[in-house]
């Protein structure tokens, strides 16, 4: 069974305060996921910083006890930065970054977080990855490079951004 973090416990009660949107977090959550989605959820047992990332919570990971964290991975090899990346959490990339995530770590495919936020056209995600160093010229396991996924997605506004990176076609 998952152990809730302390801090997690803490954040969980402030979020059932309303946003300056008049919103409540909790609400939504349990209003949009039955109880059997957060059941098969839990089952991933996925390191709480992914978890973070998946739901776009910077304040949390803000605020993580370990941030050693950064760099956990899932089964599958998954960061948190691999993962926010891929869902368009721009601030959540950021402050991974600022927390030392590592921009080049590789999942199980060979994928990287540049590569995942090229594979749903992240665009403001890419130049942050590359603007905090992340190698355009990483091959994944099957031997492609992010330029060559970018090439394939046709996004000049990517494919420009990984060649003034040092991308190469």
């Amino acid at each position: 069974m998952m152990q809730i973090p302390r801090v997690l416990e803490e954040y969980i009660n402030s979020l059932s305060q309303e946003d300056k949107n008049g919103e409540n977090y909790l609400e939504y959550f349990y209003c949009n996921y039955p109880p059997e989605a957060i059941g098969s959820i839990k089952a991933l047992n996925w390191p709480w910083v992914i978890w973070f990332a998946t739901w776009g919570l910077p304040d949390f990971v803000d605020i993580a006890e370990n941030p050693s964290d950064v760099n956990a991975t899932a089964k599958d090899g998954g960061t948190a930065l691999m993962v926010a990346a891929y869902l368009g959490h721009s601030d959540v990339v950021g402050l991974l970054i600022k927390k030392g995530a590592n921009v080049d770590a590789q999942d199980n495919h060979g994928d990287t977080a540049l590569r995942h936020a090229i594979m749903k056209e992240h665009s403001d995600i890419v130049q942050i990855l590359l603007d905090s160093g992340a190698d355009p010229n990483i091959a994944n396991n099957s031997g492609t490079t992010a330029m060559e996924h970018a090439l394939t997605k046709k996004n000049s506004v990517v494919i420009e951004m990984l060649e003034k990176a040092g991308g190469k076609k």
